[in-house]
């Protein structure tokens, strides 16, 4: 049966996940209590990807509402790693803002066309410039301060990431699991990293992280084009249904990864797969430094070499734009290969090659093991770390800004008056400028405080704003509070990207929709 309804319960169902999830912003939000019907136990949390990605509803025209909201929250996961909260934030307030009165007495109603859009996206490029002449650089006082917020004023969290990210250096590989143990440790290892990620989002076994991750994974390290291989498939024959694998190789063909795909999502491997950075003889050195660092071999495409001998390694980490490989132990071979490296810096043009694949196989990764006294405490406490790991990395590549919504407030403050054209341009520029205010505004709801009480002086003075943790005025930047510029960024980037599809919704379409909810 198909099912034809206006976008009426679309809006319900997207506004029901931003309300849910913005409850949990700041340092007075709320904690979540989700159902775990596996483990009986209740999952509590403050994540707010954690939390969207639970609520469904039985009626269908809603549902799709409610993952156009999650879609918002995984494109920030994906993109920054964190911020979800905020780009549910931000959405919400576009679309709200998007309302406007159709006649003079009449009741509002949603206002969209191209023009609307195109004001939409000035507003959004002239965020982008007022963002980056206030983001400030960090250095590690900030990296401290950043790793302390994103775990919701956890002081011990924080100097916990802060310490992982002073072993590793900047680009290093951090990695987060929970432990056993009453308290949590970081273990330092070797790690190498490439700078390429997964070749198909369907190609992950964590949904949550997006991420494909696992312990003791085989690495086969291919030199050439893969478009499947007998002698690999015969090998994979053997393998261990839930061992993670990845393939690294050259370049992969479409119909390959379509299979993979097939392979991982029917569960008969725990199977990813990795494009070889750089190109020709670079592409070839890092193959085969790789398969050295793993103690496999390199498989040459068409070789007389017909056994496939995998690398592996003690924990494997696949993200959209990275791969990082950790062994607790290295060969000695890989010693000597750094020693080889280091006398052909002497005769060698591209010594920055030569020294990065030093440090490459030099790699020092991290692990935080995350303790606690009962699972659902590990838990909590897990998705904390890890939001503060991905924070410290966005912001190294963007800088910060003060937190607390406060320097979304001073950037708004900064962007009003202007004129970008038409009527209809200018409410669409409006939409994103008023929505810059509304994590201000939500951190101050969640402390049962009124925001008009403190937005004044954010408006005038870049740092000064509200403090939910002690629940005053304060210098935010002097008390600890900032954000990564990248991340919020990429929250609204992704909220404005959704919101202008649900406003652009005329009719939704469904099948075998169930109309009595529960």
């Amino acid at each position: 049966m198909i099912s034809i309804n206006d976008n009426k319960k679309l809006f319900e169902g997207f506004f029901t996940v931003c309300d849910a999830v913005s409850q949990t912003m700041g340092a007075q939000g709320r904690l979540a209590i989700i159902e775990n019907k596996i483990l009986g136990n209740p999952i509590i949390t403050k994540d707010g990807i954690s939390t969207a990605k639970e609520i469904f509803f039985e009626n269908n025209f809603k549902n799709i509402g409610a993952h156009l909201a999650k879609q918002v929250a995984a494109r920030t996961l994906v993109s920054a790693g964190d911020s979800t909260t905020s780009s549910l934030v931000f959405a919400r307030a576009l679309v709200n803002n998007s309302k406007k009165r159709k006649w003079l007495f009449g009741k509002k109603q949603y206002f969209f066309n191209k023009r609307v859009e195109q004001g939409m996206d000035l507003g959004y490029e002239r965020f982008c410039e007022l963002l980056t002449q206030v983001s400030r650089p960090v250095d590690d006082e900030a990296i401290r301060k950043i790793a302390t917020v994103s775990s919701n004023n956890n002081t011990e969290i924080g100097d916990l990431v802060f310490k992982a990210y002073k072993a590793v250096g900047k680009g290093g590989i951090i990695d987060v699991q929970q432990s056993n143990s009453y308290v949590s440790y970081l273990d330092e290892s070797k790690g190498m990293k490439l700078s390429k990620g997964w070749e198909s989002p369907f190609l992950i076994n964590n949904q949550k992280t997006a991420k494909f991750e696992g312990d003791n994974a085989l690495v086969i390290v291919y030199e050439g084009y893969f478009s499947g291989d007998k002698i690999i498939e015969d090998f994979l024959e053997n393998v261990e249904r839930d061992r993670p694998i990845i393939i690294v190789a050259e370049r992969f063909h479409e119909d390959t990864i379509i299979k993979l795909i097939e392979i991982n999502q029917r569960r008969i491997l725990n199977i990813t797969a990795v494009q070889c950075p750089e190109f020709d003889n670079k592409r070839k050195a890092l193959l085969e430094d790789l398969a050295l660092f793993t103690g496999g071999k390199l498989f040459l495409q068409g070789g007389k070499d017909t056994t496939v001998t995998a690398g592996t390694v003690d924990r494997l980490i696949v993200t959209e734009s990275s791969c990082s490989f950790i062994k607790n132990e290295v060969s000695q071979e890989v010693q000597y290969r750094i020693e080889e490296l280091k006398q052909q810096m002497e005769s060698v043009t591209d010594k920055d090659f030569i020294r990065r694949r030093i440090q490459n196989l030099e790699g020092v990764s991290a692990t935080i093991n995350v303790g606690g006294t009962e699972e659902l405490e590990r838990k909590e406490r897990f998705d904390r770390v890890e939001d503060a790991v991905c924070s410290i990395q966005s912001a190294q590549e963007e800088g910060w800004i003060s937190g607390g919504g406060s320097g979304l407030v001073y950037i708004s403050k900064l962007m009003e008056k202007k004129d970008v054209g038409t009527h209809e341009m200018q409410f669409g520029y409006n939409m994103v400028v008023k929505s810059l205010r509304e994590p201000f505004m939500q951190i101050c709801s969640n402390a049962n405080r009124d925001y008009r009480n403190y937005i004044g002086e954010s408006e005038k003075i870049y740092g000064k704003g509200y403090n939910a943790y002690t629940d005053r005025k304060s210098n935010l930047i002097e008390d600890n509070i900032i954000d990564s510029s990248k991340s919020i960024r990429t929250a609204l980037q992704n909220a404005l990207s959704v919101t202008k599809l649900l406003l652009n919704a005329g009719i939704v379409i469904t099948l075998n929709n169930k109309e009595d909810e529960q």
